[in-house]
């Protein structure tokens, strides 16, 4: 837990361990931790229940039917977060407008971004970043519902659709006139399969494209 003094001046404790996957990249994010009897949310579930406390029974609930307690994150990039110096934050006056327009009303997560502290992580789609994004990313994602479906169903779903381009493209190879025409028509049939999937990850929802290749 907090050291005491955090632990008292705190609205609540969360927890912050985010999982790698084998490859050593994050993709998903628990919002429950459990600690003996208790149950504790992760900080970006507690970061969001707190920043919208009139929402914080629905965000929860949300949280909890999710199918998955780890679920797949959407990344956000950096570009998306406001970035604020903390040194300039605490040097500016308490009543100064601009620091005003900068947080009142925000929900905001403070981390390290110097190379060498040892706080930098890997994604699927990005390099190195700071760790402190994959905390905001998934409060984007708990207030904006945003998290990619990964279940059953859409696994069902990716079978499905690739078993139907494998018969699609045996139909179209069905008279091969040597192997750059196959290589050209196995090569669109790739394509239009990446493009479902880009636009299936659009809608929230996860395809087996690698599994279908």
């Amino acid at each position: 837990a907090s050291i005491a003094p955090l632990a008292v001046a705190a609205h609540s404790q969360a927890g912050l361990v985010v999982p790698q996957d084998r490859d050593g990249k994050i993709r998903r994010y628990p919002l429950i931790f459990r600690a003996g009897e208790e149950l504790y949310p992760s900080l970006a579930l507690g970061a969001a229940m707190a920043g919208r406390p009139e929402e914080a029974s629905s965000i929860l609930n949300r949280a909890v039917n999710l199918e998955s307690s780890r679920p797949l994150l959407r990344f956000q990039s950096a570009d998306d977060f406001r970035i604020l110096r903390f040194g300039d934050i605490m040097e500016a006056d308490r009543n100064s407008p601009g620091l005003k327009k900068g947080i009142e009303g925000k929900i905001l997560l403070v981390g390290v971004s110097a190379q060498g502290t040892e706080d930098f992580v890997r994604t699927s789609v990005h390099g190195e970043l700071p760790g402190v994004f994959i905390h905001a990313s998934a409060v984007a994602g708990i207030l904006g519902d945003s998290f990619i479906a990964n279940d059953r169903k859409n696994l069902v779903l990716g079978a499905a659709l690739g078993l139907a381009l494998l018969i699609f493209l045996t139909w179209m190879l069905r008279n091969p006139q040597g192997g750059v025409h196959v290589f050209m028509k196995g090569g669109v049939i790739l394509g239009l399969w990446f493009c479902v999937a880009i636009y299936a990850a659009t809608k929230s929802v996860l395809l087996p494209v690698g599994a279908v290749v």
